[in-house]
């Protein structure tokens, strides 16, 4: 469990030093009124945010960040009935189902990791001890479709990663 803010959307409510907000109706006209001095450069926005489950996608055991990415849990329910099956059967690649008879996810009710919601996480924000967890296959499965529901680049990573193989390969000989 994590606090996890939602993204900023207008209007956007920034905070001033008085308490009070200033409320900006787009991004231009906030971007505006900071490079006409009429806010900072750093300003702190007024921004709604929940306790939710989250699946930390690193856990840096090193401590060197103070951060954590993660995919937002929802439940089964939130979602349109009509599409639950597909999700069940782990065929919406943007949902990654998690059924509450596995208990090791820690979950009491039908949810799925969502891959459309990438969010940062502090771990300051973390609360509470640790629910459970995904076995190495289904996080290598969570991770693969994170990369195609994303549509990130890694062809220079493979191909890097495959010609490291193959000079390790060689240097082994036959």
């Amino acid at each position: 469990m994590a606090v996890v803010a939602y993204a900023p959307e207008p209007p956007f409510s920034v905070l001033q030093p008085d308490g009070s907000e200033q409320r900006y109706e787009s991004a231009r006209a906030l971007a505006e009124a900071v490079r006409n001095g009429d806010e900072p450069i750093e300003f702190a926005l007024r921004v709604e945010a929940k306790i939710r489950p989250v699946l930390l996608l690193q856990d840096r055991p090193l401590g060197r960040f103070a951060e954590h990415a993660a995919l937002q849990i929802t439940t089964l329910s939130n979602l349109p009935a009509r599409d639950h099956q597909r999700i069940r059967a782990q065929q919406e690649p943007s949902l990654f189902h998690l059924d509450p008879k596995h208990k090791s996810y820690g979950l009491g009710k039908e949810s799925v990791a969502e891959l459309n919601s990438l969010v940062r996480v502090r771990k300051s924000a973390l609360a509470g001890r640790r629910l459970g967890g995904v076995d190495e296959g289904e996080f290598r499965t969570i991770c693969e479709r994170l990369i195609q529901v994303s549509d990130l680049d890694v062809n220079n990573l493979i191909v890097r990663e495959a010609g490291e193989l193959l000079r390790r390969m060689q240097r082994r000989g036959p």
